[in-house]
């Protein structure tokens, strides 16, 4: 019976261990770490710009305007501490052609598919919306990332 009982709390141990984040960051402070990596200029809006520049900008490792999933990965894990298995899965969910490469298209998709509002949803099937609201990035990062509210879709 001892040697269930122990077996269970590895178990549980072992399993918790590889959802904590390396860094010791909460989800919402990974969050507000990502927020205030995009928006550069600090003005509470996020460009498209901002956007591309922070993602394919930062997490294309070798410059070729791709970002594989071990070019994320591996930065993502850095950057924010989160671990492999929560990384990825927030990868799967914003390559949205999933073909495991995140590229312009990709952002470009996930752009216009944010919870926006009329005028903005407008903008966006014009293909003219530059900036959204860091509330708006948030419920993005909150949707696809595996701790956020949306679980990871």
């Amino acid at each position: 019976m001892k040697l269930v009982v122990i077996a269970a709390l590895l178990g549980l141990a072992y399993g918790l261990s590889k959802r904590v984040n390396t860094h010791g960051y909460t989800f919402q402070q990974v969050v507000d770490h990502v927020i205030a990596d995009t928006d550069t200029n600090h003005d509470g809006l996020v460009s498209f710009t901002e956007f591309n520049v922070e993602l394919l900008g930062q997490f294309d490792l070798d410059g070729d305007g791709q970002v594989t999933r071990n070019e994320f990965v591996t930065r993502w894990t850095a950057k924010y501490g989160d671990n492999h298995h929560d990384t990825n899965k927030f990868f799967d969910n914003i390559d949205h052609n999933h073909d495991h490469i995140l590229n312009e298209a990709d952002l470009t998709a996930q752009w216009s598919e944010l919870n926006l509002g009329i005028g903005q949803l407008l903008s966006a099937s014009l293909g003219t919306l530059t900036e959204i609201r860091v509330d708006q990035f948030r419920h993005f990062i909150e949707l696809n990332h595996p701790h956020g509210h949306g679980n990871g879709r």
